[in-house]
């Protein structure tokens, strides 16, 4: 069944795991995707480019408990002279921290 076929092709792109540019599980998937279109029939192009990639780490606690999230990228303008920059706090919006 087609449906079935399909599922399995997500179930197989979200086994990846997370998908952040510029990063190891990124280029397997790009690869991934590459040749599932090439395996169609399709011509694939592939242009590699660089950019400036920062990796980013969170902790958040709840009443002392760690809470399992993903950390939130900003922009930042500017040179970091030293290093590594620490937010202490960061607001959420709607008066949360």
């Amino acid at each position: 069944m087609e449906g079935d076929r399909l599922y399995g092709l997500v179930e197989e792109y979200a086994a990846f795991g997370d998908h952040r540019t510029g990063t190891d599980v990124d280029h397997a998937t790009a690869e991934w995707v590459t040749r599932q279109l090439a395996d169609r029939g399709l011509t694939v192009e592939v242009a590699p480019y660089g950019f400036d990639h920062w990796r980013v780490r969170g902790g958040v606690v709840v009443d002392g408990e760690p809470l399992e999230h993903l950390a939130v990228t900003g922009e930042w303008n500017g040179p970091v002279p030293y290093g590594p920059v620490l937010a202490m706090g960061y607001s959420v919006g709607h008066g949360g921290e």
